[in-house]
């Protein structure tokens, strides 16, 4: 470019090469605003804030939900592929996706960025971004200006789409000769499939995977707005997604983030492809016991924060992969409600069968769910409903009556424990039913059973300790964006990680108290004062528990699973604005209002080597330095074909099975 052109055109005063402390914010109202996203002159500690380790003294209790992000006026389609369809209802469609590969990376990838981002990228002035973005005119200015050289598109891969995905997102048509879910009432938009359709699933699955095709897939979930009718769909769909975004738990199905665009609504969820609870019935007790004490521990977590679920049931119960001991996952928080201790509820929701005589009755709490469970577990244990009957009429009254018996063969051979569950679970008088959390400490559920599961080994829990000491010395950046690696890996990836969690989380109660972690870390020979260190460094959000997902984060590097495409797409999620950079407003965004302006300054200043207060993606890569196992940083030129996690296949397949036998 001409130098007295780029004088010109480059918009020197909007970025300063020091930042000044008495820059005033432009607005009053909010401490935290930044005007621009302003150079700075030095690279001070985060000692005496953080007390020398990230997450140790800085509160960011939102941290956890802000990583599902929401993306307003953005197609999902260009972002994902779609592989299969899992079901459609009168509102919308349920879809297996996967990220899209010329989209990989998002705006990590130049070449994913729009025209005006990547000029912005270069500090052009904004006037002439204006005139370069203006059909025609603009592509001519560009070249005489010598801008395009900033606006010429990097070679593109050919992306590899699926042609069944191509015709289903193009021609309707085929979707009325496909599986769809069957409706009870309105759209039963929720991941519950059959077995027919989740042995599709794995079919492609296990083809993708023996063309080499690792990456991870999930379930987007389409509900057309135009099409709803009813005021009160949409604000279940909306309490779902808040709701979701606050469970973070090994046995609750993960929300990836959202998308809302033209008149619709997009749910890009966890896939589970092993089916609902009927896929796989009949089930012998021990294997009842596990998954019941799978239930118990999600149930009692979602009563910990507050949360009823309201529609327990077989279809809202999946195994996370086809594997025979499969974990469970908790689905469809459509009917789920908040709530405070001791408050009353009257809505008539749920599904006939698992409905407790309350929720009949119009007035009954969070032991509603309870009642389920013991619902659950009868007909688990003998492939029969407790409440039974040719008519609504009677199945109610049963229900009202508590009339249900232990008769048939397949009784006589449970144990008086399992039947004992049963009948706690199942009693009129809510106040003589066990709460979740006395339900998941249940004698029957605890008991030691098949103890050929595998079960995370000395070997691989020394590997994830050695795996948390090296995160406590990580940058913070760097642990935001393993947090946001762990959050989008599957069931199967981190298999062996779930299983070593469960190690630490002994009383199950889906988070880690720093008494139980202390009694994990003191076998390898470190010091109370060390594992409080090392307990701090991984309590990312500072609520003094580790979360599953901030574990998985402090932990998944040990799986060999962190490659430069994850870190790419980690990158695009913190930078949510699409500008090319991480910018202060971008931390503020993900770790919340409660954390000091002057934290997140220092976090920018650790990574940033230009010193213009952003963070690019080269500056973001740098500080993964010796941790990416394909090539060398400075080798690096795009997305490695060649993953460490097609090395790894076997030895993922091996541990995505269920340890609940613990």
């Amino acid at each position: 470019m001409n130098p007295l052109i780029k004088t010109c055109l480059i918009d020197s005063s909007k970025y300063p090469s020091t930042r000044s402390d008495d820059v005033t914010s432009s607005s009053d109202n909010d401490p935290y605003f930044d005007d621009n996203m302003l150079g700075i002159s030095s690279h001070s500690s985060l000692g005496g804030l953080a007390g020398g380790a990230y997450g140790y003294g800085v509160h960011a209790p939102d941290l956890g939900k802000n990583i599902m992000r929401t993306v307003k006026n953005r197609d999902p389609y260009e972002v994902y592929d779609l592989a299969k369809l899992l079901g459609t209802g009168s509102m919308g469609t349920v879809h297996m996706v996967k990220r899209r590969k010329d989209n990989a990376g998002g705006s990590a990838r130049v070449k994913n960025l729009s025209t005006r981002n990547r000029l912005e990228m270069h500090r052009v002035h904004p006037f002439a971004i204006q005139i370069c973005t203006v059909p025609t005119i603009g592509k001519w200015f560009e070249s005489c200006t010598g801008l395009d050289e900033h606006t010429k598109d990097f070679p593109q891969e050919v992306p590899s789409i699926d042609n069944s995905s191509r015709s289903i997102h193009r021609d309707t048509s085929l979707i009325s000769s496909l599986h769809r879910v069957k409706e009870f009432g309105k759209m039963a938009l929720n991941m519950s499939t059959h077995q027919p359709n989740h042995i599709r699933i794995n079919s492609y699955l296990e083809k993708q995977r023996k063309r080499g095709n690792y990456a991870p897939y999930y379930a987007l979930k389409s509900i057309h707005l135009d099409r709803v009718n009813d005021l009160t769909f949409v604000n279940e769909l909306k309490n779902e997604i808040a709701i979701m975004k606050k469970l973070d738990h090994a046995h609750i199905a993960r929300l990836i983030e959202t998308y809302d665009h033209k008149k619709n609504i997009y749910i890009v969820l966890e896939l589970c492809s092993g089916g609902d609870l009927y896929s796989r019935d009949p089930y012998t007790e021990d294997q009842a016991a596990r998954i019941i004490s799978s239930i118990t521990s999600a149930v009692a977590f979602m009563h910990e924060h507050g949360v009823v679920h309201r529609d327990l049931k077989y279809e809202n119960i999946m195994f996370a992969t086809n594997h025979p001991k499969a974990e469970i996952k908790v689905i469809d928080f459509g009917l789920s409600k908040k709530y405070l201790p001791d408050q009353k509820m009257s809505e008539g929701v749920g599904t006939v069968y698992t409905m407790s005589p309350q929720v009949l009755e119009g007035e009954y709490t969070n032991k509603a769910d309870v009642w389920a469970v013991g619902v659950l577990a009868y007909m688990l244990l003998s492939s029969q409903m407790p409440f039974y009957g040719s008519k609504r009429r009677e199945i109610l009254e049963k229900i009202m009556k508590c009339n249900y018996d232990f008769k048939g063969r397949r009784w006589t051979q449970i144990s008086a424990q399992a039947k004992h569950f049963v009948k706690d679970l199942l009693q009129y008088d809510p106040d003589n039913r066990p709460s979740a959390e006395e339900a998941k400490q249940d004698i029957w559920v605890n008991k030691s059973m098949h103890s050929s599961v595998r079960t995370a080994t000395d070997d691989d829990m020394r590997a994830v300790a050695d795996s948390i000491e090296n995160y406590s010395s990580h940058k913070m950046l760097q642990k935001l964006g393993l947090m946001i690696i762990a959050h989008k890996s599957s069931s199967q990836e981190i298999g062996i990680l779930r299983k070593a969690f469960k190690r630490y989380d002994t009383d199950k109660n889906g988070t880690i108290t720093y008494p139980h972690f202390r009694q994990c870390m003191k076998k390898y020979g470190y010091n109370n004062q060390y594992v409080e260190f090392l307990f701090q460094s991984v309590d990312l959000d500072g609520t003094g528990t580790i979360k599953y997902t901030e574990f998985l984060a402090a932990t998944i590097e040990s799986t060999g699973l962190v490659t430069e495409e994850r870190v790419a797409e980690a990158f695009d999620r913190l930078d949510s604005d699409d500008s090319g950079f991480i910018s202060f407003q971008n931390l503020r965004e993900i770790l919340g209002n409660d954390v000091p302006k002057e934290y997140i300054d220092q976090v920018i200043d650790e990574a940033d080597q230009k010193q213009d207060h952003r963070i690019s993606y080269d500056d973001f890569l740098a500080i993964w330095d010796g941790e990416l196992e394909e090539r060398k940083l400075e080798k690096i030129s795009g997305i490695n074909a060649n993953r460490t996690v097609a090395d790894l296949a076997n030895e993922v397949v091996y541990y995505s099975t269920d340890d609940d036998s613990e």
